[in-house]
């Protein structure tokens, strides 16, 4: 190994000797150079620069550090000034992100983390209130809350029998407590009636009248060109497999999803293969499963090679040969 070449200079704040490699020396934005972090701190708080907001013209020191940090030469006597400036010169054409959108990938990234909000909440047990993240799960305060509640326990009267049942504390908002099931199955008839019939909340109601109306995209017409051939040029494909929960297509057909959900784009790379349940899951959560299936195509969806000759057999259980290997997330071909 070549061994790297060291340089000796002097420390810019206590003066003593140190060595620094060619690299520090060429890379070096003030040309200063510092024997430990005390020195660079004592020297950035000791070396305090004159600069002016470019709003206002009002004159604010600040220390070397925050001077070098800044690589766009605008400086700001406080928030108010820099976001005027923000507004002025970093607004529409001027924006480095103008007419610009975030790659897939980023999307499902950002989905995952979250934005880091916070939202505030009550303890369960004692009482007080507490901050945590909106897509974290959480009912108690600390850990000492969620010991006491899984060892506290409450004691109520079965709804059936009138028996003592002993729960444990978290249970104690429901309105009902039975023994055992049994108690459970002779008190359900008499006192429970199923959400059916003329006892659904939304019973006769139809279009704008339903919680999940997209004003009528079910009932947009489908391009010309998604026939029967197009969907089984898909479903070999995909090696007849459902590219979410990798159930294997037997009597039913598996259908043919349009991953950006516009029925006029029909383009084999926006089409994917799913059962009728999943299918039906990505009715709901539109954004998340056109980012998901959008990258599963991208990074490869396709099962059988394009031009390949094998063809679908009629047995389900020869379905799987030699030259035919899965690609769907959780599972390998069997």
């Amino acid at each position: 190994m070549k061994k790297v070449e060291r340089k000796i200079v002097e420390c810019s704040s206590c003066g003593k000797k140190v060595e620094k490699t060619q690299w520090e020396l060429d890379n070096s934005k003030a040309g200063e150079f510092y024997c430990n972090k005390e020195c660079i701190k004592k020297q950035h708080d000791n070396h305090r620069i004159n600069v002016g907001c470019v709003i206002c013209g009002a004159r604010k020191e600040m220390n070397l550090y925050g001077f070098l940090k800044n690589t766009t030469g605008r400086f700001y006597c406080d928030n108010t000034c820099r976001n005027i400036d923000l507004s002025l010169f970093m607004s529409g054409s001027k924006n480095h992100f103008y007419q610009k959108t975030h790659t897939k990938e980023s999307l499902l990234k950002m989905s995952r983390e979250g934005s880091g909000k916070k939202e505030k909440r009550i303890c369960g047990v004692c009482g007080e209130p507490f901050i945590r993240s909106y897509k974290k799960r959480g009912k108690y305060c600390s850990e000492v809350c969620a010991f006491k509640s899984r060892h506290n326990r409450i004691v109520k009267p079965c709804a059936w029998c009138g028996k003592p049942v002993e729960k444990v504390a978290y249970y104690k908002d429901r309105d009902h407590f039975f023994c055992d099931s049994n108690c459970y199955l002779q008190w359900r008839p008499e006192n429970w009636t199923p959400a059916s019939g003329e006892n659904h909340p939304f019973y006769g109601k139809r279009n704008e009248e339903t919680p999940n109306w997209k004003g009528g995209l079910s009932f947009e017409p489908y391009g010309l060109d998604f026939d029967n051939d197009l969907k089984a040029d898909v479903r070999l494909r995909d090696g007849y497999i459902c590219q979410i929960c990798g159930k294997r297509e037997d009597e039913e057909k598996l259908h043919c999803h349009h991953i950006d959900y516009d029925k006029l784009n029909n383009d084999e790379s926006n089409l994917i293969s799913l059962c009728r349940s999943c299918h039906c899951k990505t009715n709901g959560n539109r954004g998340y499963w056109t980012i998901q299936l959008s990258i599963h195509n991208q990074n490869g969806a396709t099962t059988i090679p394009k031009g390949s000759r094998v063809k679908r057999p009629e047995a389900p259980d020869t379905l799987w040969g030699d030259d035919i290997v899965s690609s769907a997330w959780k599972h390998a071909a069997a």
